[in-house]
């Protein structure tokens, strides 16, 4: 009797240590997979921002604000001097995180309530999610290029074409002569165009500030328009009139035409768009035996 009462205690004691076990396993399973769970739910987290030529730095500490998380990293990681701009309404922080990152070569991981960012040095399939921006929106990465463009005596010019070299992306400056544009990369080239001024290359480097000074271009024969061609009796026409002969152009000591219509009519203002060129008679070809009135408009 005495010999199955110890082994009943015995079986009892072993049952005890298994259920122990077994209770201290599921335990650490449930733990594992509530760390799993946290670090999903982190990264699920809707934040709405909306950044304006911001650098990197500020940029991560408005979305530890907004998603209540932590960023870790090496100061050196990240590039205080690229700024961007852009807008996230009611996208997941992962969203976020990969778009704005993977163009970087940064790579994140989830720590607790902490995200570690490093160097991104694997394959591009061990990313969590490639991003690729539509061709119709801006990367979240674009670095913002602004300025104004001047003329060589410093006064604004509006209308100048700034496009980024080899690409389709372009702007023109407003009634102030200033532009903002965005590229991609740090190493691209700005082409500022004129119509009278000389095209000008300007490497973008590390600036986000680029003031541009064009110069007049020489060459401003091709530039002349006429407007009109046809044959008007000086009654019909509204404004002065005056009578410019192919003698007086010869004795002008200049290729340019628009200069020698200025010597010729010094008390007239001559803009360029507004000549109406009529000759006799009507014969393209052969300038300087013809006599060429010039109407001021």
């Amino acid at each position: 009797m005495k010999k199955t009462l110890r082994i009943k205690k015995k079986l009892i004691h072993l049952m005890k240590l298994s259920l122990l076990h077994i209770s201290i396993a599921i335990l650490f399973a449930g733990v594992s997979l509530a760390r799993e769970v946290t670090a999903q739910e982190l990264l699920d987290r809707k934040i709405n921002i909306r950044i304006t030529n911001q650098d990197i730095i500020s940029v991560l500490a408005s979305i530890e604000k907004q998603a209540d998380v932590k960023f870790t990293y090496r100061p050196k990681l990240v590039i205080a001097s690229q700024r961007m701009t852009f807008t996230v309404v009611n996208e997941s922080l992962g969203q976020v995180l990969d778009r704005l990152l993977h163009p970087l070569q940064i790579k994140y991981k989830v720590i607790k309530n902490q995200i570690v960012l490093s160097p991104l040095t694997t394959q591009a399939d061990e990313v969590r999610i490639q991003y690729e921006p539509d061709s119709q929106t801006e990367s979240l990465a674009d670095v913002a290029i602004s300025g104004t463009v001047t003329d060589d005596k410093g006064d604004a010019l509006p209308g100048v074409t700034v496009v980024v070299k080899g690409t389709a992306r372009g702007t023109t400056t407003d009634a102030q002569g200033t532009y903002r544009i965005s590229v991609t990369d740090v190493n691209s080239v700005l082409l500022f165009s004129f119509v009278g001024y000389n095209t000008k290359e300007v490497s973008i480097g590390n600036r986000t500030e680029i003031n541009v000074q064009l110069e007049a271009s020489n060459n401003q024969l091709t530039e002349v328009v006429v407007t009109g061609y046809t044959s008007q009796q000086k009654k019909d026409i509204i404004g002065a009139v005056s009578v410019v002969k192919a003698s007086d152009l010869n004795a002008t000591p200049s290729a340019n035409l628009v200069a020698q219509l200025q010597v010729g009519q010094r008390v007239l203002r001559l803009v360029v768009p507004a000549i109406l060129v009529v000759r006799h008679p009507f014969e393209f070809e052969d300038l300087l035996p013809m006599e060429t009135t010039i109407h001021f408009m």
